[in-house]
């Protein structure tokens, strides 16, 4: 698996390219504060999608499910997540999502 932005960088979990079901890019955070902020987006019509965190990149844990419309949602993450991806459960009339991802600074 390829990683994303490492370290600080605001970085793209998945791309609205990817149709239902696929699993994002994994971003590296390992000097990132205990805290994030998530901001997604449907195309199409709404679309259901899942925050997995991994403390080494093997391990996955899905952290929350989330519905992204077509207006632009975010929300508040808590907690030290060293990697963090997002995956596309499905898409509502096959809407996609773009899901970003920004590391609080340490």
């Amino acid at each position: 698996m390829s990683l994303g932005t490492r370290y600080h960088g605001r970085g793209k979990l998945h791309d609205s390219a990817l149709a239902a079901p696929s699993t994002g890019v994994a971003i590296q955070n390992l000097n990132a504060a205990n805290y994030a902020l998530l901001t997604h987006v449907a195309v199409g019509d709404s679309a259901l999608f899942t925050i997995d965190v991994s403390p080494d990149n093997d391990t996955w844990i899905e952290q929350g499910r989330y519905t992204a419309l077509t207006t632009v949602g975010t929300a508040q993450l808590a907690g030290y997540f060293p990697f963090v991806r997002s995956r596309l459960i499905t898409g509502y009339d096959a809407a996609t999502a773009t899901v970003w991802y920004t590391p609080g600074l340490a």
